[in-house]
């Protein structure tokens, strides 16, 4: 395993054209060329983030080599635009792979972009990347793993055997429509501490 360097968070720039994966898909069904506007719009942010991410740590970003992506399974799609039979994984259990040129990036062109494999439908590669993160299933122990948002997803590991469900409908913990606070991004206040003084924890590490 290697260790965490530099982090940069950002906001899915999808928002602004779809605030779930249900609109950006009827943005789509109407025009097919949405699912080009949809994909650039990410792919552009995405540079901007592995620019970011390497002037962070001085590093020259045709240094990286290896990218791996992981989101839901719809918003694993958007990302591929459908290439990849990412549902077919389950019987394989291979993780496509691309070249970075497949996807056009300009900051890392000889990079090999790795996606997460998914479990189903409604437990995709975002629920994956949590059980390496956690190591959920290297665990002696019984865990339970949730991921809350669009869809309420959940995770057993119970005698070297993982079981994974979910509950779909629960847009209330996205967070997308928020009016009163703000989404988990840059700057955002992730914790209070009051003493003799206040003591902010500031996502992104920037003024809050």
């Amino acid at each position: 395993w290697g260790r965490k360097i530099a982090v940069v968070i950002d906001t899915n720039p999808q928002l602004e054209l779809g605030e779930n994966y249900e609109q950006r898909m009827s943005l789509i069904a109407d025009d097919v060329m949405n699912l080009e506007v949809l994909s650039e719009e990410l792919l552009l942010r995405l540079d901007i983030l592995i620019l970011e991410l390497c002037r962070a740590r001085g590093i020259s970003p045709e240094q990286v080599y290896e990218i791996v992506v992981s989101g839901s399974t719809g918003m694993l799609h958007l990302f591929l635009k459908g290439a990849a039979g990412l549902m077919e994984q389950n019987v394989s259990g291979q993780s496509p792979h691309f070249s970075a040129k497949h996807f056009d990036f300009k900051s890392s062109p000889h990079a090999r972009v790795n996606a997460l494999p998914v479990i189903y439908a409604y437990a995709g590669a975002d629920i994956t990347a949590g059980i390496l993160a956690t190591q959920l299933h290297r665990s002696s122990e019984t865990m339970l793993l949730f991921d809350f948002g669009t869809d309420i997803k959940a995770v057993l590991h119970h005698k070297g055997r993982i079981i994974a469900t979910s509950l779909p409908g629960f847009g209330v913990f996205d967070g997308v429509v928020i009016t009163c606070c703000m989404l988990p991004e840059t700057g955002a206040i992730e914790h209070v501490h009051i003493d003799t003084a206040v003591h902010l924890k500031i996502i992104g590490e920037s003024l809050p």
